[in-house]
């Protein structure tokens, strides 16, 4: 089943609070639940997490609003909380728990509470769009070129596509000034790496090379991609 969820990050920590260490203001911070999500058949809790804006600068107090959602364990008392992280990059972690929850609960045997975020530029945390409405968006989809056997007109079409893409990011996002492709495997590699003590059991699927992901050269990954380009034509 995990092979179909090619960068979920699933964290089991040993207690249902999560604590911010980065800065100190923001230690110990107890999360406060309040039910939600009536339309779906399992039901859940929404909460938020106050958290800084920007961990590398000390100095500065802006922070942001990390949203919540958590499914608790259907064995009481919980043994514990796992967070997911479903990677994509740009899928929304409390849309991803509130809609597989029946399945976690199963394959964890309901001993431990669900609990999924929205990462940055996903979600209510930090959204940014391409367009500057949900109908632009639709439009451009169905300008799209149709998949075809003109092989000899497609690529150029494709690259058309791209270009204007790329162009409406820009006339409708200029507030992002660097956009990073996040994987979920590299959020938990960094977390383990950061905070050994805070983690109970890690499942990283779809894994990427963190240092190499740091370095901005993603050889690995660039050299398992052409191994399987390859073997289309072996």
């Amino acid at each position: 089943m995990f092979k179909k969820l090619p960068a979920l990050l699933i964290l089991a920590t040993s207690t249902s609070r999560l604590l911010v260490h980065a800065l100190p203001t923001y230690s110990d911070k107890t999360i406060i639940w309040y039910p939600c999500g009536d339309s779906t058949t399992i039901p859940y809790s929404c909460g938020n997490l106050t958290v800084p804006l920007d961990y590398t600068d000390h100095s500065s107090a802006k922070t942001l609003s990390l949203s919540l959602v958590k499914v608790n364990a259907t064995k009481q008392p919980s043994q514990g909380s796992i967070l997911f992280n479903p990677g994509g990059p740009g899928e929304i972690g409390t849309s991803f728990v509130a809609a597989t929850a029946d399945v976690f609960l199963a394959v964890t045997g309901g001993n431990y509470d669900l609990i999924g975020f929205d990462t940055r530029g996903t979600g209510t945390t930090l959204p940014f769009s391409c367009y500057a409405s949900d109908d632009e968006r639709v439009i451009f989809v169905l300008k799209g070129p149709l998949t075809t056997n003109a092989s000899a007109t497609s690529l150029g079409e494709s690259w058309a596509v791209g270009q204007s893409l790329a162009q409406n990011c820009y006339d409708n996002a200029r507030d992002v000034g660097e956009l990073n492709w996040d994987r979920g495997t590299v959020l938990g590699e960094t977390v383990a790496a950061m905070f050994p003590e805070r983690m109970d059991k890690i499942v990283l699927d779809g894994v990427l090379n963190p240092t190499q992901y740091y370095e901005g050269r993603d050889i690995q990954e660039l050299a398992a991609s052409e191994a399987t380009f390859a073997g289309f034509f072996a």
